[in-house]
């Protein structure tokens, strides 16, 4: 019987500086089929190759000194320094030198650097919640689009009736309310529709705008939330990043890649995690995927939203 064609890649990365305990990611997996090993760079040469899941281990992070190997049905998408490579079985042994002066040198197209950018921000939140907040949209200190505005908070344990505001940053009034029942978790349609309009009116040509929210109660006493609206032409950016994204040729991961990025980059942070929502749709077993969910809504602090997310990776079928 013909020996079983085989390929190898060997991921590697020069870091600069200090090395952390958690080696930084240098490849993503986007797309995997057939029959895919890999070898933790830092297992031991006698413990056997795990088999990769081609639902679970889709956008899987490797690790300098990772190694895969595809048998002969095999096939593995990765991107690697901003860069799309597909490896088959045919391919034989490869081996990928990423040392910092290769980095350095390569002259990488800017689709090609937004991706490298993407890979490195994929599932890192960009601070931690220990205690999930009252208010977690618009989470604090997060910016949004004007038209998106809505108001939710995670239900406190006694229900009360909660006053409302949300002023400009001058302290001047924008819309209040006296009286909103805490146990719904959020403003009516109709509330936030007339915020809504008075946002739109309001949204800057060419400045970020702040406001904050005030909520008060009996048992809350008086919190304040910080949120920024972005601008027109701020706006007009994020939504021109996105249609080249869009219009590009890229695998549906790939592009969910850069349109995360893009909305992590302003600071949009709903908006990442509402990308990950969307892609979690095409890869739901997505191990992976599912984490760098839970983080993006972990930050916001969307508890129930975190709750779903945790109990779904707690119990995802080992395959």
């Amino acid at each position: 019987m013909k020996r079983m064609a085989l390929c190898l890649l060997v991921v590697g990365l020069a870091v600069t500086g200090t090395m952390a305990q958690e080696p930084a990611p240098v490849c993503q997996i986007v797309s995997l089929s057939g029959t895919v090993f890999l070898r933790p760079g830092n297992s031991p040469l006698d413990k056997p190759t795990a088999r990769l899941s081609p639902s679970r281990d889709l956008l899987r992070l490797l690790h300098n000194g990772d190694q895969l190997q595809a048998s002969r049905d095999g096939r593995v998408q990765i991107v690697q320094s901003g860069i799309l490579r597909t490896l088959y079985a045919k391919d034989g042994l490869v081996t990928l030198h990423c040392v910092s002066s290769i980095l350095q040198s390569a002259k990488l197209t800017p689709e090609e650097q937004a991706l490298s950018l993407a890979i490195e921000q994929f599932g890192n939140p960009g601070a931690s919640r220990e205690v999930a907040p009252l208010l977690w949209f618009p989470a604090a200190d997060s910016s949004i689009l004007a038209r998106d505005f809505q108001l939710r908070w995670n239900p406190p344990q006694s229900e009360e009736d909660f006053s409302i505001t949300i002023s400009r940053q001058d302290g001047s009034q924008l819309w209040s309310a006296a009286s909103v029942d805490s146990a719904n978790g959020g403003l009516t349609l109709k509330q936030e529709a007339e915020v809504v309009e008075l946002l739109v009116q309001e949204q800057s040509p060419s400045d970020l705008q702040s406001y904050t929210v005030a909520i008060s109660s009996d048992l809350q006493g008086s919190p304040k939330f910080s949120f920024s609206v972005l601008s027109a032409a701020e706006e007009a950016q994020v939504q021109a990043e996105l249609a080249r994204w869009d219009k590009a040729a890229f695998n549906p991961m790939v592009r969910a890649l850069y349109r995360a990025a893009t909305w992590r980059t302003a600071n949009l942070i709903y908006k990442t995690a509402e990308e990950y929502d969307l892609a979690l749709l095409q890869a739901p077993k997505s191990e992976a995927l599912i984490e760098a969910d839970l983080a993006a809504h972990h930050q916001i602090g969307d508890l129930a939203r975190s709750r779903e997310l945790a109990a779904r990776l707690h119990d995802l079928p080992s395959e």
